[in-house]
Parts: structure tokens; C-alpha cells; sequence
């Protein structure tokens, strides 16, 4: 059997951020991290070099919600002046190969959403406002209730 139109199961990376997990204090190794638990927050995970990272997207997302959440930025090289700008936005700049590798994520872009005592509540992949909108629906059905 001819596998080679399988290869790229080769590297199928499973997320290690399973849903109902809790992320140590330790995981944004900032200070910040620790005074953002006011509020749901938010981590968008993102690659200046990927073609599908949509930063429009995470911009009207963050511009609609910005009351609701706080927000976490994970990229290697930011070119938003308009995130730059916010105060709610906590920025890392890291090797988002090295990063995404070392907390499971399967790829960028990506979002997860995490819940005021630092546990996940949804993750997803997150190129459109319409899937970051469905990656955090949880957040909003429970709003609604």
C-alpha cells in the first residue's frame, strides 16, 4: 500500500492544552499573567511568517470584547500598531515554533480561551473572527444563561 499521500501524518502533534486543564502561573513566566485573573483571558497564538494568521480578525475580535476579556499575544514579531496601543493586551514575543512545541499546540493560528482560575475552557485554530467567535463560544453561552 502506497503511503506516501500519508506522510504528513508523520507529524501529528495532539494538544497537550486539553479542555478542563488548568495552566500553571508559571506559564506566561510574567508577573502580568498573575494580574490578569479580573477577567477571562484570552491567548491568541500567532506567526509573523504564517500566511493564515489573520491580525484584522484578532483586532475586531479584541476591539468587540475588549470589556470582556484580557488578552495574551504569543508571536514572534508584532507589526499591529493598534495591539501595541492597548492596555490590555500582555504581548511575548517568542519562538513560536519552540513555544507552540513545547505547550502542544498543533500550529498557529491559535486561540484558547481560559477562565478567571487559569483553567481552559476552549481551543481552537483562530484565522477568521468567525472561528475565534466559535473556538470561545463557551464563554458566551454561559454569559447568556
Amino acid at each position: 500500500m502506497n503511503m506516501e499521500h500519508r506522510k504528513f501524518f508523520k507529524h501529528n502533534h495532539r494538544i497537550s492544552l486539553s479542555i478542563g486543564s488548568y495552566i500553571d502561573d508559571n506559564f506566561m513566566l510574567t508577573e502580568t499573567s498573575r494580574e490578569m485573573k479580573s477577567l477571562p483571558n484570552v491567548l491568541f497564538v500567532v506567526s509573523s511568517t504564517c500566511s493564515s494568521c489573520n491580525m484584522g480578525a484578532i483586532e475586531e475580535f479584541i476591539q468587540d470584547q475588549q470589556d470582556q476579556f484580557k488578552f495574551t499575544l504569543v508571536t514572534d514579531n508584532l507589526e499591529s500598531t493598534y495591539i501595541k496601543e492597548q492596555e490590555n493586551i500582555h504581548i511575548l514575543k517568542r519562538n513560536i515554533f519552540d513555544f507552540i512545541g513545547s505547550i502542544g499546540i498543533p500550529g498557529v493560528p491559535f486561540v484558547v480561551g481560559i477562565n478567571k482560575v487559569n483553567q481552559i475552557i476552549s481551543a481552537g485554530p483562530s484565522s477568521t473572527i468567525s472561528a475565534i467567535y466559535d473556538v470561545l463560544s463557551p464563554f458566551f453561552e454561559v454569559e447568556e444563561k
